[in-house]
């Protein structure tokens, strides 16, 4: 089992994923699924009955498409950057920042003193 988990992990840091919604669902996982059988349970089994009012279902088709817009975009990144990097035109280059270019004396704002 131990073995499985790292394999998976694996492959999840290889694709870029994030690790939070894992925590997440690791710690929250049992309670919602808990509170999700409870409603069924009281609304004798018909979903319909749990978003009785449109707002309900604006806010869960809105956080829907949010999670499909954010959760495949690190997977499509780490694959587009291997398709290049096998295309063979590498990685891009690094983009300097200020304090690669001109040293922590430009950022402080003080002039740079040798002894």
């Amino acid at each position: 089992m131990a073995l499985l988990f790292r394999v998976a992990g694996f492959l999840l840091r290889r694709a870029g994923a994030p690790l939070a919604p894992f925590v997440l669902a690791v710690a929250l996982g049992g309670n919602l699924e808990q509170s999700f059988r409870q409603a069924l349970s009281l609304s004798d089994g018909v979903p319909a009955r749990l978003m009785p009012g449109g707002i309900a279902a604006l806010f869960l088709g809105l956080s829907g498409i949010l999670v499909l817009m954010t959760t495949p975009a690190p997977a499509f990144r780490a694959a587009a950057r291997r398709r290049s990097e096998t295309a063979g035109t590498g990685p891009q280059p690094r983009q300097e920042g200020l304090a690669d270019r001109a040293g922590p004396a430009a950022i402080g704002g003080a002039a740079a003193t040798g002894p």
